[in-house]
């Protein structure tokens, strides 16, 4: 699980897969938001003003080959998760993962938390991300029910 905080994403919650994976579980990991799947979606759930406000220089740190780092892409990408209702990252982070996320009805605004999952990225093609996020939405629908 993990929140907005300003241009970072914070993880606070989670558990691990009993499969191996190189990832682990960190809470309280901080991560740009920029290069990740929860990121992507959490910001896309601002407006384009507010997303321009926490980039005053529009600066996109590139921490792999696969990060986005140009603004203009990055906000094509957020218009494209708004339309889409979800959110990827392959390689953003880390080169060995691939990501997806989705959100968590909070209860209100200021509540916007997105439960993530990170796939190996040799298994991060499109198919497999597609299925991990439906398991995920499956999972909030589950979390959401209990709430």
């Amino acid at each position: 699980m993990a929140t907005l905080v300003g241009t970072q994403i914070l993880f606070f919650d989670g558990g691990e897969p009993d499969r191996p994976i190189r990832a682990a579980l960190r809470p309280g990991y901080l991560r740009p938001a920029h290069a990740i799947s929860a990121g992507k979606l959490l910001l896309s759930q601002l407006t384009d003003e507010q997303v321009r406000a926490l980039y005053p220089n529009q600066d996109l740190p590139k921490l792999t080959p696969w990060t986005i780092d140009d603004f203009s892409e990055f906000m094509d990408e957020l218009a494209e998760v708004r339309d889409s209702g979800e959110a990827y990252t392959r390689r953003g982070v880390e080169p060995g993962s691939c990501g997806t996320s989705v959100l968590l009805p909070g209860r209100s605004w200021r509540e916007r938390i997105a439960l993530c999952a990170t796939i190996p990225a040799d298994r991060g093609d499109d198919e497999s991300l597609r299925l991990v996020n439906a398991g995920l939405q499956r999972a909030a629908r589950g979390l959401t029910a209990q709430a």
